[in-house]
């Protein structure tokens, strides 16, 4: 039987207890916190979920290539399974900014607008 990969502790979403304020304290806006708790507890689930993707991928990507196969297509049941192993494509990053101008260069400008 083969040997499973060893397992990546998953990183665990870390929820903020919400409490309802103290008589005296500093009182924000509940609603806008509590959605931006929402929103900050729904990212941390994906980005957790995407980690479980990513070994997943990795693992299946090794597997193919211990099988020595480019594609795996098979009828389960009613349904087709069909596995793809994608080269790379090379690929170029490309950025222009402004550069800064150096100490006593200035860019070019007209002065002598009509």
């Amino acid at each position: 039987m083969p040997k499973k990969a060893a397992k990546k502790p998953t990183q665990k979403v870390n929820k903020i207890a919400r409490q309802d304020a103290l008589p005296g304290m500093d009182v924000g806006i509940k609603e806008i916190e509590d959605a931006a708790l929402d929103y900050r507890e729904g990212r941390d689930e994906r980005m957790a979920a995407t980690e479980v993707e990513v070994t997943r991928k990795q693992a299946l990507i090794a597997v193919m290539h211990k099988h020595g196969k480019q594609s795996y297509l098979r009828r389960i049941g009613d349904k087709v399974l069909k596995v793809e192993l994608k080269v790379e494509k090379e690929s170029v990053k490309v950025a222009l900014k402004d550069q800064a101008p150096a100490a006593g260069e200035g860019s070019e400008t007209r002065s002598d607008q009509r």
